[in-house]
């Protein structure tokens, strides 16, 4: 009797557990209903301009973080709602997108007519005709038109008649998301002055050479430490680019160019100087200002030029700051973590974040530059 109660315990155990796991990941829907048109949509109807009601490019329709939005490539028609329904063009597109942690598994299309639908999804999903009863129109006849799927958005492209759509429903479930990688910050030093290395494969000449063109580092040379590369281009007719005593001279228009591998970013470069002023021009043209013969640039990129002024910029030391994904052992894995966008509304005004868009009023708001309807 006790056995078969552990049993009987343990069995219920594990039930609850997949119970919790399961709900973890729960499925579930939302729905693009037309008829109630909860965003405000401007109705119009079928005998109308053109432009009477037309929903513009770009312009999203978000419904519980699921957002639709619309690509005229008609001639003359935008998409657009007329009276309950929502109309796609011939030609026209709409796309819906799922927000972070939701996948789309099934989109079920209600049309006022299965004879008159005419949307064939991008990625070449076939429709199926759904056999449920639909509880709005009471008859099987009229089933939603359904495409099945497991992706996070779904564009779909109107045919040759004109669609009208009395809503839309999205099935999703719930997926993991992503996370991000943790960054680590790298530094890597040329110091031409007190640190010279002849793995970087040049030279280092003798401050008396005589020789104009001795130690020349030729266009494209690829100077490497700790990953990060320079490279010069040797633009002055007379001059060029080498280093001379522990300095490296960079003659006027010549160049120099900082570059890390793919996944990393330059986020500072500090050069040390031999004379007080930088003599060097940043990407953006302006003299690199200095403070006791070190200057620095802030940047946050994967490649970056300098190029020197009216005379020789004099560099005897350059520290350069990396910041990359830290690396686990499996290289074949990147993740990203997801960070809600601001919301604001029309005057430009902060007013919450993707994470509360649904607990805001209805009105137009302003995502990630884009007019959204709510």
């Amino acid at each position: 009797m006790l056995r078969k109660s552990l049993f009987t315990g343990a069995i219920m155990l594990i039930v609850l557990l997949f119970g919790v796991t399961n709900s973890a990941l729960a499925a579930g829907s939302i729905r693009f209903d037309f008829k109630k048109n909860p965003w405000n949509l401007v109705k119009a109807s079928a005998n109308d301009a053109p432009e009477n009601g037309k929903i513009e490019d770009g312009v999203e329709i978000n419904q519980d973080g699921f957002i639709l939005t619309n690509k005229k490539v008609n001639e003359k028609n935008w998409n657009r709602l007329e009276g309950e329904n929502y109309a796609v063009y011939k030609d026209n597109k709409i796309t819906i997108t799922a927000p972070a942690g939701k996948m789309i598994t099934r989109i079920e299309f209600q049309a006022l007519s299965q004879f008159s639908f005419d949307l064939t999804n991008d990625e070449g999903i076939k429709k199926e005709e759904s056999t449920d009863w639909d509880e709005d129109f009471g008859s099987s006849s009229n089933d939603p038109i359904t495409f099945k799927m497991q992706a996070q958005k779904a564009t779909f492209t109107g045919g040759s008649s004109t669609t009208r759509l009395v809503y839309i429903e999205v099935v999703y479930k719930d997926v993991p998301l992503p996370v991000a990688p943790e960054k680590v910050t790298t530094t890597a030093t040329f110091d031409f002055k007190n640190d010279f290395k002849d793995s970087w494969g040049i030279t280092n000449v003798s401050s008396t050479t005589k020789d104009e063109q001795e130690g020349k580092i030729e266009d494209g040379k690829e100077v490497t430490q700790d990953e990060v590369t320079f490279t010069t281009i040797n633009k002055n007719s007379g001059k060029v680019t080498r280093v001379k005593g522990g300095t490296l001279y960079l003659p006027p228009t010549n160049t120099l160019t900082f570059k890390v591998p793919q996944g990393k970013k330059i986020k500072k470069i500090e050069f040390t100087f031999e004379k007080a002023k930088s003599w060097l021009k940043t990407p953006e043209g302006t003299n690199l200002e200095t403070e006791n013969k070190v200057g620095s640039y802030i940047t946050d990129t994967q490649e970056v030029t300098f190029t020197a002024s009216s005379l020789f910029s004099q560099i005897t030391k350059i520290v350069i700051t990396v910041e990359g994904d830290k690396t686990t052992g499996i290289s074949s894995i990147r993740t990203h973590r997801v960070i809600p966008s601001n919301v604001y509304d029309l005057n430009g005004v902060l007013v919450g974040t993707e994470n509360t868009f649904n607990e805001l009023p209805k009105g137009i708001y302003i995502i990630n530059g884009k007019k959204v309807l709510k």
